[in-house]
């Protein structure tokens, strides 16, 4: 059994027709996190903090890219 590692990102969500119902899209965006972004800032995610560490079974051997996809789960919150 392989370890999971959890991380926690609290966002808010859009339905749209353009994203499948089961699955989450998240834009590699950075999260908006430079410091010259005030309006922006804080308000994206930065998806290379949800990816696990690389490691050799997670790296495509054909193309040498890491694999990006990541389970993740959502929770409804208080508005």
């Amino acid at each position: 059994m392989r370890r999971v590692e959890v991380r926690e990102v609290r966002r808010r969500l859009r339905v749209t027709e353009l994203v499948h119902p089961e699955s989450v899209n998240c834009s590699g965006s950075f999260g908006h996190w430079a410091q010259g972004l005030p309006v922006s800032r804080q308000k994206g995610v930065m998806h290379n903090a949800l990816l696990p560490k690389p490691t050799l079974d997670r790296i495509d051997t054909l193309s040498g890219q890491i694999d990006q996809c990541v389970a993740v789960k959502v929770y409804k919150v208080g508005d």
